[in-house]
């Protein structure tokens, strides 16, 4: 994250960039890139920037985010229909 956010063409070196464990989360680790802009203009694109290339890092090292996943229990003394319909025009 720390080489991300430093050779940012955006990003100035005075103030340096902090890349800080911020607090373990539910199945995370809450990790937070601070730094300064140049300017203002733009900053969530260059989030958008620095997110992409994040992800991308990651994936090259073979980590994968796991995303929760939720199981929904029914209680019903018959079954229940489910259906996936077409919008309708």
């Amino acid at each position: 994250m720390f080489d991300i956010v430093a050779t940012h063409s955006r990003v100035v070196d005075d103030p340096p960039p902090q890349v800080v464990f911020e607090s373990f989360g539910d199945n995370a680790l809450m990790l937070s890139a601070r730094c300064h802009l140049d300017s203002l203009e733009n900053r969530m694109g260059v989030v958008t920037e620095f997110n992409r290339e994040i992800y991308r890092r990651l994936g090259e090292l073979g980590i994968v985010i796991a995303f929760p996943q939720r199981d929904i229990h029914f209680d019903a003394d018959k079954p229940i229909r489910i259906a996936l319909d077409k919008p309708s025009d």
